[in-house]
Formats: structure tokens, sequence, C-alpha cells
């Protein structure tokens, strides 16, 4: 079962591929069996659903490698945060993963005022709710497996308090992606 690494390839979907190269740039000694692979599968994936507006990519649930790569970021960064998850084997989309997936920016930009904020706010929402309907469009096709829900709805979705997310704002959206055992 390759949950994680299904979720990873799927979000990094909607990053343009300039900021995914920055990401996948583990030198090659350090390496896990399959990274080279991956790397591949990611950056040469069809254009179609970047959204150009994201300058970054973050899937990790490790708080340090989180801080760091959030206080380091000056533009709008596409962050995916996994918790909980349930399995169940025998039932169709029995196993569960419990997801986070934020949009932010940093809110000590220079020259910020109350208007200004409320732009970078609709934006990063208008962003977040765009990714939530290609995810509900997907799931939809046709040819889509149906042994996976990307995304059971309602979606919750919150602002994010700069005070408490390394001085970044923006919007949080949580759900739950489920699969269907096939092992």
């Amino acid at each position: 079962m390759e949950l994680q690494l299904t979720l990873f390839k799927y979000f990094a979907k909607f990053v343009p591929k300039d900021a995914l190269r920055k990401i996948l740039s583990n030198p090659d000694y350090s390496q896990r069996p399959g990274y080279a692979e991956v790397a591949a599968d990611i950056l040469n994936a069809p254009d179609t659903s970047i959204i150009d507006k994201i300058s970054s990519y973050i899937f990790s649930m490790n708080e340090k490698f989180v801080s760091d790569k959030i206080r380091n970021n000056k533009d709008i960064i596409l962050f995916v945060e996994y918790g909980a998850a349930s399995y169940n084997p025998v039932v169709p989309l029995g196993i569960r993963q419990k997801l986070a997936v934020y949009v932010v920016f940093p809110l000590t930009i220079a020259n910020n005022d109350n208007l200004n904020e409320t732009l970078l706010m609709t934006e990063t929402f208008d962003i977040l709710t765009s990714i939530l309907d290609k995810m509900e469009a997907d799931q939809e096709e046709l040819d889509f497996c149906g042994n996976t829900r990307l995304i059971n709805f309602p979606a919750e979705i919150f602002p994010i308090e700069s005070a408490l997310f390394y001085d970044h704002s923006g919007w949080m959206a949580i759900f739950d992606y489920s699969e269907t055992n096939l092992d």
C-alpha cells in the first residue's frame, strides 16, 4: 500500500514544475529506492492542473521540516499534512486518511494593510477551493478508479491565524481520503 506516495504525487500536480524541481533535490547517495522513478513521474506528469500562483509544495507531518520550509518561503505555499488513518481491508473504501490541505502566504509582507490582507486571503481561498473542485471533478471522471475517493465532502475550511502558523496566513481544508484495499 502506497497511500502517502499516492497522495504526494496527486497534490504535486497542482505545483509548477520549477517549484517541484527545487523540492526534489535529494543527492543520489541519500535517495531511498524508487526516488528517481517517482520524481521522474511527477516531473513528467501533464501540466493541466498546475496553479501558477503556488510557489512551493510541502507534504509532511514533521513539525521541524514544515516550520523550516514555511519560514523560508516568501510566496504562496501548498502544504499537505496527513494525519490519523484507519484500516479495514474487508470493506470497500476501508482505508481512510485524514488530510489537511493548506494554502498560505507570509503575512509579514512589507507595506501590507487590511485591504491587501483581505485580497491575499481571497486569493488563497480561491486557490484552495479550486483544488477541492478539481479533486471532485477527478473522482467523478469515468476513467477514475472507483476504488478511491479523493475527497469526502463536506470539507471543513478554516482560516489560518498567522501567529499560530509561522507568520503565514491563508486557509486550510480538512477532509478524508479513502481507498479500497486491493492487495
